[in-house]
């Protein structure tokens, strides 16, 4: 019992250090993309999403065949 009770802490104790470690550094920022202009991008969200919630886009209740369409022309998103 006080192994499994250590070995846990222990892991705690790792995934938080390599979790602050990984955060503060460089990789995130440099995956991630920035829109162009985020103040456009933001009035036109609360413009056409009606609610705070997760969206999809295509829509996952587009017609399956159009969705293909939409989401090879793209773009393809999930906004949450």
């Amino acid at each position: 019992m006080k192994k499994i009770v250590l070995g846990s802490f222990l892991g705690a104790v790792a995934m938080f250090i390599w979790g602050a470690v990984f955060w503060m550094g460089p990789l995130p920022k440099g995956v991630a993309l920035t829109a162009r202009d985020e103040l456009v991008l933001g009035q036109a969200l609360r413009q056409h999403l009606h609610a705070s919630g997760t969206y999809t886009l295509p829509g996952l209740a587009t017609e399956p065949k159009r969705a293909e369409e939409l989401a090879q022309k793209g773009p393809f998103a999930v906004i949450q």
